[in-house]
């Protein structure tokens, strides 16, 4: 008899979950943002430090409140020029973005996630390694589309390459 009851409250939870959920409007804001921003990055390989300047492009979406999905691209705007060599790197993951609310207008977050990096120079050639990706910033908000982000990054670090950046970024939320 136990066994009985507890299958038909389980599935009047169920049935009562599913019609609360088919009653719910969907949001009239998806919470899908943009971001553009400048990365001064810092590659080392086989003890050369070479500093591109990059741009760095993020298409994301707020899962919640306290959770983000993000896809990036970045790539140099500027070699390393110096005397014997130059530089260049483009880079592209997928990133988890938790936050935290820390006033009405300013989040801190950090970035989690997996991407590849392909850096170019003329001392070392071409080299192209996948490896995870992670980093903290701190973002807030000027107005309820408008932000404005600072972060630190670690595009890679694996078989003798370290690709590292502070990002200044603006974004834009969008329907």
């Amino acid at each position: 008899m136990k066994t009985s009851s507890t299958l038909l409250a389980l599935a009047l939870s169920a049935a009562t979950w599913t019609g609360a959920q088919a009653q719910t409007i969907y949001p009239s804001t998806t919470d899908y943002y943009f971001e553009v921003g400048l990365v001064p990055m810092e590659i080392r390989e086989g003890g050369q430090i070479f500093k591109p300047t990059g741009m760095r492009l993020i298409l994301g979406k707020n899962l919640n409140s306290n959770l983000a999905f993000e896809g990036m691209y970045a790539f140099s705007l500027s070699t390393d020029k110096q005397p014997t060599f130059d530089a260049k790197s483009d880079q592209y993951g997928l990133f988890f973005k938790p936050k935290i609310v820390i006033s009405d207008a300013t989040d801190v977050f950090a970035r989690i996630g997996y991407g590849s990096s392909s850096v170019t120079s003329s001392a070392q050639g071409s080299k192209t390694i996948s490896d995870w990706t992670y980093g903290l910033g701190i973002q807030t908000r000027f107005n309820s589309d408008l932000f404005g982000q600072l972060d630190y990054m670690t595009y890679a670090n694996k078989d003798g390459l370290w690709v590292r950046g502070v990002g200044l970024s603006l974004g834009l939320r969008f329907n």
